[in-house]
């Protein structure tokens, strides 16, 4: 098997787990509405049930990496004892935003297009924007939403090492940066 062949498979095997743990994070954050509602006074044995049932749902879509399927369960399995789910909850699975990414959106898909024109020098310096951009918002994303800042820095940081390399390889760099992207897009 070729190295660059080797690494693409890493390079997609670290962004499907990264991406697997921002799913995780809300999905946990969701389960953790139904042990509030499960530790509250007074609840009837339907609504326990009703609450039981959803998770078991969630923790078997959990399970599965699907944020979906767990946001489903709990939200229905709430809806089944007679409680309302905070609003943030039911409009954006529990998700708090991480903040307006897309100024370095905007480095990142001007880094690609570069990378696209062969430009492989232009896009490693036009990528020390997108750290800046990074390291100047940092602290306020963190405090924001921790998982979903350390799942974009993990991926970040193999952006920066693939674009970095003495010979960046065209392909690994047009992967690493689709990816970053679609993260983007999925983080918000």
């Amino acid at each position: 098997m070729s190295n660059k062949l080797i690494k693409l498979i890493m390079i997609s095997a670290t962004l499907a787990v990264v991406s697997a743990g921002v799913a995780r994070a809300d999905c946990e954050s969701d389960l953790g509405l139904v042990e509030k509602a499960l530790a509250a006074p007074g609840l009837k044995p339907a609504a326990k049930a009703a609450l039981d049932a959803a998770g078991v749902a969630g923790s078997a879509a959990l399970k599965k990496d699907d944020d979906a399927g767990c946001n489903k369960a709990v939200m229905d399995g709430l809806a089944a004892a007679g409680i309302a789910p905070p609003p943030a909850a039911a409009a954006v699975a529990t998700s708090v935003s991480i903040g307006d990414l897309s100024p370095m959106k905007t480095v990142a898909v001007d880094a690609l297009k570069m990378v696209g024109s062969g430009n492989n020098a232009g896009a490693k310096t036009r990528i020390k924007d997108l750290e800046a951009l990074w390291d100047k918002n940092a602290k306020a994303m963190k405090a924001a939403n921790i998982d979903k800042w350390n799942a974009l820095d993990k991926t970040l940081d193999t952006t920066f090492k693939t674009l970095r390399t003495a010979s960046p390889k065209t392909a690994d760099s047009t992967t690493i940066l689709q990816s970053l992207i679609a993260l983007m897009d999925k983080t918000k």
